[in-house]
């Protein structure tokens, strides 16, 4: 299982290897419906009572889902990307607008209008955005530099890359330690928090990257984190070993 998202009562439970997508009763756990005809899904969100938006690896597309059916009723295509190599990846929507990083060998956040189910604009930030996170102004993305000095797209420290929504640019980037491995943006309360080296957490006014992590740790299998909106409490997923 790659991620879930609720929607209601129900649990969208994407399984990237498999290339299944799991509907579930977040009550009974019970499964009420299953769609496989999607490439290698890696995110879901539901849109509005009748769409839910599912990314995918290795597809140059974006699944529109009926919920009362469990079936791909459509697909949005993002111009330009590679279904070979390409990735879309988290979905955040933002009024009638939604926000979604292109990951595996790219360097984009697209933007696509929710009700036409079109991308109606792209901008490049960092090489391989990972993850982006919402603060109640302004979109960020995590982008991880391209992992190793081979990557054909390019290779450079991580980036925090700070994106203005009423004229989706970026407004300004912050420059991670080099060689580090950064991965799951989020935010609470004025900070963003993210995985490089243990727990980092920085706020959204800081103009610099942390000195020293918030949570040290010294394990390599850091694998998911989030945050409770309730009451702040961390959750992070360790791999271990794999």
């Amino acid at each position: 299982a790659q991620s879930m998202s609720i929607s209601d009562n129900t649990g969208w439970i994407c399984v990237n290897g498999s290339n299944v997508v799991y509907a579930i009763d977040v009550d009974s756990y019970m499964v009420k419906g299953v769609i496989t005809d999607i490439t290698s899904p890696r995110n879901s969100l539901a849109i509005s009572d009748n769409k839910i938006y599912v990314t995918s690896m290795y597809d140059n597309r974006i699944a529109i889902v009926n919920p009362s059916t469990y079936s791909v009723t459509g697909h949005i295509e993002v111009p330009g990307l590679d279904a070979s190599m390409g990735s879309t990846e988290q979905i955040i929507k933002i009024g009638d607008y939604v926000y979604v990083n292109c990951w595996s060998y790219q360097k984009q956040v697209i933007k696509i209008d929710s009700h036409t189910d079109k991308v109606v604009a792209q901008l490049e930030v960092g090489i391989q955005p990972q993850s982006i996170a919402y603060d109640g102004n302004s979109l960020w993305a995590l982008c991880d530099g391209g992992g190793w000095e081979s990557n054909p797209i390019g290779f450079e420290a991580p980036t925090l890359v700070r994106i203005d929504l009423n004229s989706f640019t970026v407004k300004n980037t912050i420059t991670l330690a080099e060689y580090s491995s950064v991965s799951n943006l989020r935010y609470y309360n004025g900070n963003l928090y993210w995985i490089e080296n243990g727990l980092q957490r920085m706020s959204i006014n800081a103009t610099e990257a942390p000195a020293e992590p918030f949570i040290p740790s010294t394990s390599y299998g850091l694998y998911a984190l989030d945050i409770n909106p309730l009451n702040g409490e961390i959750y992070i997923a360790d791999a271990l070993d794999y």
